[in-house]
C-alpha cells in the first residue's frame, strides 16, 4: 500500500511535541528476512539540522482503501488458526462467525468475508464467550461419544446418568450471554 509520493507524518522520540511532514521518496523492493518488513526512504525538511542520523522515529502513513467493511479489533477473537466474531442474531442469541480479515487500521480490522454490513458484533466479554463456546463443543462431543458407546460401565453408578447436571446440550444450541455478559 505504500507508494512513492505518499505523505508521511514523522515524530521523533528525542524531540517530543514536534512533528515533521515529509513524503515517501523510495520503497525498497526487498523484505528483511527476519522481520518480513520493508524499508522506505522518507524525505523530510530539516530546518536548523534538528534531525540527526540514528534518531528513532515513528512514521505514520495513510492509504486510501476506499469503502470497506470493518469491525473494531476488540470484536475479533483470534485463536491463531482463525478469527471469530460473535454476531447478535436477535433475541439474546449470539452466533460465532469465522472471519477472513484484511488490513488493520488503527482500532479497526478490515473484514473480507464472514460478516456483512449491518451485523451487530460483540465487542467485549470475549473471554467468557470463547470459554463457553469451547466448553459447549467439548460437552457436545462427549455426549455424542457416550451416545454411540452406550452406557457400559455406568450401569452401577448411583445418581443421575447426566455427567454434568444442568448442562443440557443439543446440536442446535448456540452461545447465549449470561446476566454478566454484554454486547
Amino acid at each position: 500500500l505504500i507508494r512513492p509520493g505518499m505523505p508521511a507524518d514523522v515524530t521523533v522520540a528525542a524531540l517530543p511535541g514536534r512533528a515533521f511532514t515529509g513524503r515517501i521518496d523510495y520503497v525498497y523492493p526487498t523484505l528483511a528476512e527476519g522481520t518480513r518488513s520493508m524499508s522506505a526512504r522518507v524525505v523530510l525538511p530539516n530546518p536548523g539540522g534538528t534531525l540527526k542520523p540514528g534518531m528513532y522515529a515513528t512514521v505514520r502513513m495513510t492509504a486510501d482503501l476506499g469503502e470497506t467493511l470493518t469491525v473494531p479489533t476488540s470484536a475479533v477473537l483470534q485463536t491463531g488458526e482463525r478469527a471469530v466474531a460473535f454476531v447478535d442474531m436477535g433475541g439474546g442469541e449470539l452466533m460465532p462467525h469465522e472471519l477472513e480479515l484484511g488490513v488493520r487500521g488503527g482500532d479497526f480490522l478490515q473484514v473480507l468475508s464472514g460478516a456483512g454490513p449491518g451485523m451487530r458484533v460483540v465487542t467485549s466479554a470475549h473471554f467468557l464467550l470463547d470459554s463457553e463456546s469451547n466448553l459447549a463443543e467439548v460437552m457436545q462431543a462427549m455426549m455424542m461419544q457416550m451416545g454411540t458407546s452406550g452406557t457400559s460401565g455406568m450401569e452401577d453408578m448411583e445418581g443421575e446418568a447426566d455427567p454434568m447436571p444442568g448442562m443440557d446440550m443439543d446440536a442446535g444450541d448456540s452461545v447465549r450471554p449470561d446476566s454478566t455478559g454484554g454486547n
